[in-house]
């Protein structure tokens, strides 16, 4: 039935094809339809899918990743060139880099923004900026990878959603459920995802060493280790946008994660062990961004960030024992504030300038219990509150020589105190870009082809499109 019904619909399409070439073809019986209608100026050229702008590389992630198995941000980043992951982290051209969102460097940690990029899909993303040696102005030290998400509107109201599932069967059994909704109006957006991570996790390790000491003794240590987890990632974001007008808008973002993990450990060989770590980590991250028309940008982000962990051990090696449980808890409170300016001077002069101030107040401690009196001596209880309080003022100038050298040269004065020390750095950048001439000649009776490609290191990309003109 089902073949019948593909048939079925395969003839119909035929049909409408056929019909549509004959209404299409019946005022041009000997003539080719393509020198029919040659325009005047016809270009073939070559939609690069990055492009140079200042210091930075822009790339069209979307076209990148569009015909590859990607659904999500953090894994289109790794197919651009350059960028490897290396001990689950990101590294640009070998060196370690900085992931940012819309120009603004987060409080979130690299490894809790690299949690949340995993959850979003790659359809939010506006384009990616890539700087291997960023200006002052985006507070980061060496380079950097520039997130710049959509904030589109519409003149019609839309609504688009969608449903994701995956299961992955190794070992053990793990699932992800994602849902996601986009608003977008005249002047409102709205983006909200929900994002669910489950399941359980076994992994094995045999290892095999040997000590020498300073006393000439060699001391041979054998383990096998058996290690099963399992637990919950629930990650919410929602994002508010109202445009005023064109350059006159402001975004309310917030980005929430809650997990429980619950980790079992069994050491048999030169040592017996047992461990087991309990967990339950809260995160809330909230930023509201504010742009003017004067090219003025406003913003604060608050995070909150509480992780408390029980854990149990068991171990014996020799004649030593360790039997004890730990209770801890890390509590971080974190504000960041900035203001930014840039102005378009004549004759392909830039300037900005503005200040970033971030404090953050660190509540943890660590307590350790005995569970009998043949255990060792454990460490000390530990209890600490840690103030810190960042400011940095930077500015920077840039200038296009008629599109074929591009100089930008910026410089930071960062001040860093905390309870035990005051410290000023001074942080100057300086960033030279050249791009070779091209040139395109067209007449009214001759096509022109124009060749444009960029290439990053380790990778060439390029995309063929052409372009009619009347």
């Amino acid at each position: 039935m089902v073949n019948k019904s593909i048939i079925a619909l395969l003839f119909i399409q035929a049909l409408s094809l056929s019909v549509s070439a004959q209404t299409a073809n019946k005022d041009s019986i000997a003539i080719d339809s393509i020198m029919h209608n040659l325009p005047e100026v016809m270009v073939s050229g070559e939609r690069p899918m990055v492009k140079v702008n200042g210091n930075a590389l822009i790339y069209d992630i979307k076209r990148i990743t569009r015909n590859k198995p990607v659904d999500n941000i953090y894994e289109a980043l790794k197919e651009l060139p350059g960028v490897i992951e290396i001990g689950g982290k990101l590294t640009l051209g070998g060196q370690d880099v900085t992931v940012i969102v819309d120009g603004n460097k987060t409080n979130l940690t690299q490894e809790q923004l690299a949690q949340a990029l995993r959850s979003i899909q790659t359809n939010r993303l506006e384009n990616v900026e890539v700087m291997y040696n960023a200006p002052a102005q985006y507070n980061v030290r060496g380079a950097c990878i520039n997130i710049n998400f959509t904030h589109e509107t519409a003149e019609q109201q839309k609504i688009t959603g969608e449903i994701y599932g995956m299961y992955d069967q190794s070992h053990d059994a793990a699932f992800q459920e994602r849902a996601s909704m986009v608003y977008t109006g005249k002047k409102l957006s709205v983006d909200f995802i929900y994002s669910h991570n489950h399941g359980n996790s076994f992994n094995t390790i045999n290892s095999d060493s040997h000590h020498s000491l300073n006393d000439g003794n060699t001391y041979n240590i054998a383990t096998y280790q058996r290690e099963h987890t399992r637990g919950h990632n629930h990650q919410i974001r929602l994002s508010l946008g109202y445009n005023f007008t064109k350059r006159h808008n402001v975004n309310l973002t917030y980005y929430g994660a809650y997990a429980t993990s619950h980790k079992r450990q069994n050491t048999n060989g030169s040592i017996s062990s047992n461990y087991k770590l309990n967990s339950e980590p809260w995160t809330h991250d909230i930023s509201l961004d504010y742009k003017l028309p004067s090219d003025t940008k406003i913003g604060v982000e608050y995070t909150y960030y509480d992780a408390p962990q029980t854990q149990y051990q068991n171990s014996i090696m020799g004649s030593h024992t360790l039997n004890y449980t730990s209770d801890s808890r890390q509590r971080l409170d974190i504000w960041n504030m900035y203001i930014k300016q840039e102005h378009a001077l004549k004759n392909g002069w830039g300037l900005n300038y503005g200040i970033n101030y971030k404090t953050s107040k660190d509540n943890s401690y660590q307590a350790y219990f005995k569970v009998d009196n043949e255990s060792a001596t454990l460490p000390e209880n530990t209890n600490g509150h840690k103030r810190e309080n960042i400011i940095n003022i930077f500015t920077g100038l840039n200038k296009n020589f008629n599109n074929k050298i591009i100089i930008n040269a910026s410089i930071a004065a960062e001040y860093y105190n905390n309870t035990f020390w005051n410290k000023w750095n001074f942080l100057p950048a300086i960033n030279a870009t050249l791009m070779p001439a091209q040139a395109i000649s067209c007449n009214s009776a001759s096509a022109a082809t124009a060749h444009i490609l960029n290439t990053g290191p380790f990778k060439t990309l390029q995309d063929t499109t052409t372009v009619v003109m009347a």
